[in-house]
């Protein structure tokens, strides 16, 4: 398999370097590891491996990287596995959602320029039980499990076509399967068990990135919405701030939903985009972009952020409190509950406020 007339294709090896075949052909025909760390031979393998590292941290995004000769391909080859044992040498829970979603997008860009029957054989041997007959099908085992993370109706088994047991799919929509898919193994294979050789090999970077980590932490801690009472958000949008700042992903129609709603209530375009920029696939243009459409900046058409109905068709309603019973919108709900609160604060200062003295 992916074997020309010299037997492997080292370009595909090193376009697909999380493939059985690639780890196979690195265990059998590669030098000892303390070798690829330390000789100058493979230089060119351990500075593309830090950009990769450091590329998803900073943009969430990783560069295309030149393949145009052996050598270049067997440096992109040895980028990938060094670039995974640096993430691993940090082993924050951070880092390695960010690298995972990267390596994935990247992984995607790549399979959308090879032919059907080519991608055919890239899915089959990443394990899927996938075949093609005019569309793309799934096995409806593998579409569950590849599109956990991807909420919104668009990705509900119910939604789609199933014959036999396999799931109809769209070129596009196979291809953003099989993203979802690499995502989710690589985070699961991460983080790697490393030494202390690997942890010295690479301590300059590890300190570095741990820096570039916890400067971010800490701009998210000190985030501050000012005149607005997070406490008083619905629990439909409590939670996506929540899954924001603990840097998880959102479904897109979630983050319209939050966006629409802070800039409802007055945040600004700048408040806004601080928030968003702490999630794993944050990357700055897109973000800005997004932004600047839903406050109408760009679009001239200032969003209302969605009804609770359309939350509940999105999936986004975690299930609604005792105040939800009386609303139909999220804003609703945070002017209702904030006029309550002040009423309780004003009746109970005027409980505790003392009797002035008799004349």
């Amino acid at each position: 398999m992916f074997g020309g007339e010299g037997g492997l294709d080292l370009k595909v090896l090193a376009t697909y370097p999380f493939l059985p075949e690639a780890s196979r052909y690195i265990r059998e025909e590669g030098p000892p590891l303390e070798e690829v760390l330390e000789h100058r031979a493979f230089g060119n393998s351990r500075h593309l491996a830090k950009e990769k590292v450091f590329s998803s941290l900073e943009s969430g995004e990783l560069p295309e990287l030149p393949m145009s000769s052996p050598p270049e391909c067997l440096a992109a080859l040895y980028a990938y596995p060094l670039a995974r044992i640096l993430v691993s040498c940090v082993g924050d829970p951070f880092l390695i959602r960010r690298f995972s979603l990267a390596e994935a997008s990247l992984a995607r860009r790549r399979f959308s320029r090879e032919d059907p029957a080519f991608l055919m054989q890239l899915s089959q041997a990443l394990r899927l039980d996938s075949s093609i007959d005019g569309s793309y099908r799934l096995h409806f085992s593998d579409f569950l499990e590849a599109t956990k993370r991807l909420r919104g109706k668009e990705w509900k088994l119910i939604n789609h076509p199933v014959q036999s047991g396999y799931v109809i799919l769209s070129r596009e929509k196979f291809l953003r399967v099989l993203e979802g898919h690499l995502r989710n193994r690589f985070e699961e294979e991460l983080p790697l068990e490393v030494n202390e050789f690997l942890l010295e090999a690479f301590w300059e970077d590890v300190a570095k990135l741990r820096e570039m980590l916890q400067e971010r932490k800490s701009n998210l801690q000190s985030t501050d919405l000012g005149r607005i009472t997070v406490a008083n958000f619905p629990p439909c949008t409590q939670g996506l701030l929540a899954t924001v700042l603990a840097s998880e992903n959102v479904p897109h129609q979630g983050r319209f939903a939050l966006v629409s709603f802070l800039n409802n209530l007055g945040l600004g375009f700048e408040e806004i985009y601080r928030i968003f920029a702490s999630v794993p696939d944050f990357r700055e243009s897109v973000t800005r972009y997004q932004i600047e459409h839903i406050t109408g900046r760009i679009s001239g058409t200032e969003y209302t952020s969605p009804e609770c109905s359309t939350m509940k068709s999105y999936g986004l309603c975690p299930g609604p409190d005792s105040l939800c019973q009386r609303i139909t919108h999220p804003l609703g709900y945070y002017r209702l509950k904030t006029r309550t609160m002040s009423r309780r604060s004003e009746t109970g200062s005027m409980a505790k406020a003392p009797t002035p003295p008799e004349e």
